[in-house]
């Protein structure tokens, strides 16, 4: 399945937070590997020039949390990763800007390929985020995810 834009669904969607509405701007890349240290210093100075609130990132390759260091104590935003030292092509990395932190009451991770937040907001309004990653050529794995999404 091609992710391509919806044009009927709004890119920033309104959730009222205070009296005003804001906006969450989401983004989501398949990094394909993010172990050069270079590369993570020049993807978080991209993310924070394009102000996203939320960024998901695929196939991030880490096999250890040392390979997160750039993303640990950043100011802008707090990293929650999956890893996976089994698979080369795996790991998923969901980026939360510190302005949300407060708003998530909930966060999971299963089988090393979904990240699950969740964020509640004033007046009953409620944001779920799922990352998930699905290797084109692993059905066994794929079976499993799925399942554990339905649930």
């Amino acid at each position: 399945m091609i992710n391509t834009p919806n044009p009927s669904i709004p890119i920033n969607t309104p959730l009222s937070n205070t009296p005003k509405h804001f906006f969450i701007n989401l983004y989501t890349l398949n990094i394909r590997s993010l172990n050069d240290p270079m590369k993570q210093t020049q993807l978080i100075n991209y993310l924070d020039s394009q102000h996203y609130e939320i960024i998901n990132l695929t196939e991030t390759h880490f096999f250890t949390y040392h390979n997160t260091h750039t993303f640990k104590q950043h100011p802008t935003y707090q990293a929650i990763w999956t890893l996976n030292n089994s698979q080369s092509h795996s790991g998923i990395g969901l980026l939360i800007h510190k302005s949300l932190l407060p708003f998530i009451i909930r966060t999971s991770q299963h089988l090393e390929r979904i990240i699950i937040v969740d964020l509640s907001f004033k007046h009953h309004k409620s944001l779920r985020i799922i990352v998930v990653y699905l290797p084109s050529n692993n059905l066994p794995l794929n079976r499993d995810v799925s399942n554990k999404l339905s649930l």
